[in-house]
């Protein structure tokens, strides 16, 4: 219901016997009214997040029917390619959750690491540990129990936490990255540039860091529009936990909201009331005799010697596509968590997998292994979008749209 525009475009264009496509028109403008509080902005991204996975889901379940209709075997070709990459992006939304926990527990780990001077690096990676796991676990009770707008002061806190712990990741990742540095230059008397491609960490963290902020500038300043970088980019950094964590929770845990969530629909409805006329009669039957009385009495006594039939109770149809939509809501957020504790579980080595492993594996190489396919892929995946606006551009000067 919340992806009907999405799912519109992908039935446009994998209609039978049809070649249609769609353009994004970048001349073109409008206007929307911007949430002004935390509240309502929840809403908002509820409806974004939900309407943007289900439709991503519509799209993979179904996209033989691309096939179905009349485009070439170049553009199908680029199709299934657009579909892997969405497939792609699609698992990492899933575990995005997971892996932003794992970035942040081996980044912590490491800025502890007694070889990078880093007094403070243990008792804060400890602290904003803890920290972060109630937090957390304030979130799904909050999106699980909660409307955002009696919240609201609960949802302000933690995205000022979410905020001060992405500053300490920054921090971590420049500082880690110096180190590195460091390190290479005491190794070798006789320094190039080219060494510090030989260390492993530190090429992983800058091929990720340049794939992402580097080619972020570069493509703005390629479509002339490079001055929210500048105003902008710094508090989106900041707000990267808070879609993480707030925005997707709240949405995974209210999946079955398949209101707008627009501003101003929150309002209850007017309850209709009772209407008094002037000069109204009631009519009451009052017995006047003891005959009455009588037949009242052995009426009540029939009553009561009546063995009592408690009702069957019957859902209505409203009820039924609540709980409908309700235990989809619970079956999704249940996968959604224990994929997210597997993965987590796994690249740690923690809750019992120790024990069973096969075997002898460090856990620090572990991590670094996870580090880098996560890191690697985010590269992948940016140079795909990328070279994706780079081609956008050039069919835009040469089509002029």
């Amino acid at each position: 219901y919340l992806a009907e525009d999405r799912i519109l475009c992908f039935e446009l264009v994998s209609k039978r016997n049809c070649s249609w496509i769609l353009q994004y028109v970048k001349s073109a403008t409008g206007e929307t009214d911007v949430p002004t509080e935390m509240a309502d902005f929840i809403l908002q991204r509820r409806r974004w997040l939900n309407g943007s996975f289900f439709a991503a889901v519509y799209a993979l379940a179904h996209f033989h029917q691309i096939f179905r209709s009349n485009h070439s075997v170049g553009r199908n070709f680029m199709f299934m390619v657009e579909f892997f990459y969405q497939g792609v992006s699609m698992l990492f939304a899933w575990f995005a959750i997971g892996n932003f926990f794992l970035v942040f527990r081996i980044l912590t780990g490491s800025l502890s690491d007694s070889s990078l001077n880093f007094a403070p690096g243990k008792v804060l990676g400890v602290l904003f540990e803890w920290i972060y796991l109630a937090v957390l676990i304030t979130c799904f009770v909050l999106a699980l129990g909660n409307r955002p707008q009696g919240s609201n002061k609960f949802y302000m806190t933690q995205v000022y936490f979410w905020a001060i712990l992405m500053a300490y990741l920054m921090f971590a990742t420049v500082f880690i990255t110096v180190k590195s540095v460091q390190a290479q230059l005491k190794e070798h008397d006789h320094f190039t540039f080219s060494m510090l491609f030989t260390n492993s960490l530190f090429l992983t963290l800058i091929v990720s860091m340049a794939s992402t902020y580097v080619l972020y500038f570069v493509a703005s300043f390629m479509f002339l529009d490079p001055w929210h970088m500048f105003t902008s980019f710094l508090q989106y950094l900041l707000l990267t936990p808070t879609y993480i964590n707030i925005l997707n929770v709240y949405a995974f845990c209210n999946t079955h909201d398949i209101t707008w969530g627009t501003k101003g629909d929150d309002k209850p409805e007017k309850l209709p009331s009772a209407v008094t006329k002037p000069g109204g009669k009631v009519d009451v039957t009052i017995p006047s005799d003891d005959h009455d009385l009588n037949s009242q009495y052995e009426e009540e006594l029939r009553v009561f010697s009546t063995k009592w039939v408690p009702p069957v109770k019957v859902a209505s149809a409203a009820e039924k596509h609540e709980d409908y939509y309700k235990g989809f809501r619970s079956a999704v957020v249940l996968a959604w968590m224990f994929c997210n504790l597997a993965l987590a579980a796994v690249v740690l080595n923690t809750g019992g997998l120790n024990r069973v492993s096969v075997g002898v594996q460090d856990d620090n190489q572990r991590s670094t292994i996870y580090m880098s396919v996560v890191l690697w892929s985010v590269a992948v995946l940016s140079a795909f979008r990328f070279i994706g606006a780079c081609w956008f551009l050039v069919v835009r000067l040469i089509r002029g749209v």
